[in-house]
């Protein structure tokens, strides 16, 4: 039995048109060609109950994690959005413009930079957790923002024993560089 999904579906503030939910499901199920084969093919905006429970899990994921927040962040996190902020400038004039952090905070960073940048600290605390124990969280955010975008300083420079330093500088640059910049919304990206 099928059950009717109108388009455009809205969820909050999100308005997701048909060709929204064809590109969402086919990215987060590749492999479930009958799904997708079923959306792209929808006659009558029909779906089955667990093609639109699967829809509708889908996006519900996707507007959470675009209400993502710069609050209650963890020490190395904090640290590694103040570092991005502080070293990195707003490109306003030939010379480079102002670091972000002159004209910018935490707030002006868009959702889906929030999204990569958390994504990122929290996947490498993870991996690397043996590594840092007993070092300072916030001095470990830092670093692993100007290490990664080989900055000059890092954590090679800190005077950690060798396995220590040249183990994390590896790690930072396994995750390789992205930097921030400013899109015409005023809001803060990362590449």
């Amino acid at each position: 039995m099928a059950r009717k999904l109108s388009f455009p579906v809205v969820i909050g503030k999100f308005v997701f048109h048909r060709d929204d939910c064809k590109m969402l499901i086919k990215q987060e199920f590749p492999d479930a060609i009958s799904l997708c084969k079923n959306v792209s093919d929808m006659d009558h905006n029909e779906l089955t109950i667990k093609q639109g429970k699967k829809l509708f899990d889908i996006l519900a994921r996707f507007e959470k994690e675009e209400n993502e927040s710069v609050e209650n962040l963890d020490p190395f996190t904090a640290a590694y959005f103040e570092c991005a902020l502080w070293s990195s400038n707003d490109e306003s004039t030939p010379e480079g413009g102002e670091p972000f952090d002159s004209n910018y905070n935490f707030s002006d960073i868009a959702p889906e930079a929030v999204v990569q940048m958390k994504k990122d600290c929290r996947e490498f605390q993870k991996i690397y957790a043996k590594l840092m124990e007993g070092l300072e969280p916030d001095w470990c955010g830092h670093d692993f923002w100007l290490t990664r975008n080989h900055h000059g300083a890092g954590f090679w420079d800190r005077g950690y024993p060798k396995e220590i330093s040249d183990g994390l500088t590896k790690a930072c640059h396994a995750f390789g560089e992205c930097n921030l910049y400013l899109g015409d919304n005023k809001k803060i990206y990362v590449m």
